[in-house]
């Protein structure tokens, strides 16, 4: 016999919440969307699966029976993190920790060994570099927070939906699961949905940079109904059928994530690019400082190894090497 999760059509009864939020977290996964709502069977029997009628949409009942199910639109609210909580995560990078690895090598030089005023100019420059990065990643992050306080206002916003065949406002924490709304340009989507068939040849864009980094819009129509929460509409119009609410919605999982879920503070997909892509950069000018620096020890040493006992050869000549070895670093990080 089908799994539930291949064939929802043939469940007996409603879908219990488990069932749903498993299933819509393949559907809402921009990499397979197309492919676990195939397997599902399509919108067509998503909707019977919900047991709503898309023309009439859900009546007073349905949407009480549905809130109870599934759960509300509503997201917990987040508790905003103190500044300095945000300083000290930053230190957490590894980036970051080069660059004060190398500061501290680069002031010892500065300080100790070198008469060269040049050093301490670059001792300070590398430590008004650690100073910059960590004081502007914390004063995103922390303004970050702040939005959150501003998107909460979104919650106070309306959503034309069909109920009872006709169609009303509601506020968008008020919007349940198997909800037929109105998508419109301009809006952003308070749901994660799937869009409705006939509304797939009217042009719809959706700008997902916020749930997927995709810079570039996503076109709507046949194999691509997928519209996530939290996402804006550029052009178009059409209806949608809401599959996952609150908690349960793209949007509302990266929220519950930086408010201290099992994957605190969880990346964007965008974070995460950018994230592997600065710590190749700075694993690669590692590699090349520690390279470079140690070419440099060889080619000293080379037909005098008696300088390996010399404790002027160390504090002197080897420093040196080690903070042309840290020039490369900051260059590269």
């Amino acid at each position: 016999p089908a799994s539930p999760s291949a064939h929802p059509t043939a469940m007996a009864g409603p879908v219990s919440r488990e069932e749903l939020e498993a299933l819509a977290v393949r559907w809402a996964d921009p990499d397979v969307s197309a492919e676990a709502l195939a397997e599902s069977g399509g919108v067509e029997a998503v909707i019977k699966m919900l047991g709503i009628n898309v023309a009439k949409g859900l009546s007073a009942e349905q949407v009480s029976a549905m809130r109870e199910r599934y759960g509300s639109n509503k997201i917990p609210e987040k508790k905003r993190r103190s500044f300095f909580e945000h300083l000290v995560e930053a230190f957490e990078d590894e980036t970051l920790l080069i660059l004060v690895a190398a500061a501290a090598l680069a002031l010892v030089n500065a300080v100790f060994v070198s008469d060269d005023s040049g050093d301490m100019i670059e001792a300070m420059s590398i430590l008004a570099a650690v100073v910059i990065v960590s004081g502007v990643a914390s004063t995103l992050n922390y303004a970050q927070d702040g939005e959150f306080q501003a998107l909460k206002q979104l919650e106070l916003e309306t959503v034309i939906v069909t109920r009872d065949g006709v169609q009303t406002r509601v506020l968008r924490d008020e919007l349940v699961v198997g909800d037929c709304f109105e998508v419109r340009a301009g809006s952003k989507l308070p749901a994660d949905a799937l869009l409705l068939p006939s509304a797939t040849a009217q042009g719809l864009t959706v700008d997902e940079s916020s749930a997927t980094g995709e810079s570039r819009a996503s076109h709507k129509g046949p194999g691509a109904l997928l519209l996530l929460a939290g996402t804006r509409v550029q052009e178009g119009a059409g209806r949608a059928v809401a599959f996952g609410v609150g908690v349960s919605s793209t949007y509302g999982r990266q929220l519950a994530k930086s408010q201290g879920g099992e994957d605190d503070d969880g990346p964007t997909p965008l974070q995460e690019r950018l994230d592997v892509l600065a710590k190749l950069i700075g694993w690669f000018g590692l590699v090349a400082a520690i390279a470079t620096s140690t070419a440099l020890a060889v080619i000293a040493l080379a037909g005098d190894t008696s300088k390996l006992t010399d404790v002027s050869f160390w504090l002197g000549d080897m420093l040196q090497f080690a903070v042309v070895g840290v020039t490369i670093v900051v260059v590269a990080v």
